[in-house]
């Protein structure tokens, strides 16, 4: 490759590689994308959180969101919200009760499931794609904005671990930027755990979660996903 330049990235990556154009096209957004209110000790904390799978139960709709587990614990020690509230421009108040934040124990993925009950829903989530984009492919991630839209920006992967995998420019323009989803054609690889302005985001990847969110949630024992 010629007239590339190398770029640091800042994040738990133990190499660097060179920017390179694009294969293929960032994915449209489908991803359903709520705003997440944490509330603690009288302050709250904004984030999003990403659908991922719903299951019908006797009279009532179990949804499942994912976000970082890092606004849940702290120090391996998990911490109670005293609230978390998912809202979304539509006026939706879906109240996430303590049990209902799960997180896995003895994993490095930055992840918690949380699980809302309703009589009903129309929400319907992506479907999921357990194999992640290669580095210089195009991803998306979709998010809400300030005035509660939903936006997409546009990215590429400069880097991918088995973990995790990093963007090329910053999200700053999300409001609430960490939960937001990562997503390809296929559907959604992974949320962003990291977000800081001027940096690349940083994605948790699903892909070391499937047994985990399997484990927790019926419909995608039997759904057919990417491999």
């Amino acid at each position: 490759m010629t007239g590339v330049s190398r770029c640091a990235i800042a994040a738990a990556a133990t190499a660097l590689l060179c920017a390179s154009p694009a294969r293929g096209e960032p994915a449209p957004s489908s991803a359903r994308v709520l705003s997440l209110h944490i509330t603690r000790a009288g302050e709250t904390t904004v984030a999003s959180c990403t659908l991922i799978a719903r299951d019908e139960a006797a009279g009532a709709v179990n949804l499942y969101f994912v976000t970082a587990a890092r606004m849940f614990v702290s120090d391996n020690e998990r911490i109670p919200p005293v609230g978390a509230v998912i809202v979304d421009g539509a006026g939706r108040h879906l109240v996430i009760g303590p049990d209902d934040v799960i997180v896995p124990a003895g994993t490095l993925v930055d992840l918690a499931l949380l699980r809302a009950t309703v009589a009903a829903s129309d929400l319907s989530p992506q479907a999921l794609a357990f194999e992640s984009p290669a580095p210089y492919d195009a991803f998306t991630i979709s998010g809400v904005a300030a005035d509660g839209h939903p936006i997409d920006v546009a990215q590429i992967v400069r880097f991918r671990s088995t973990l995790l995998a990093v963007g090329d420019r910053d999200v700053s323009q999300l409001a609430g930027c960490v939960g937001a989803a990562a997503i390809v054609p296929a559907g959604t690889f992974g949320v962003v755990t990291t977000c800081e302005p001027r940096k690349p985001p940083v994605v948790t990847l699903l892909a070391p979660a499937q047994a985990f969110l399997q484990r927790h949630i019926r419909a995608l024992r039997s759904a057919t996903t990417s491999p």
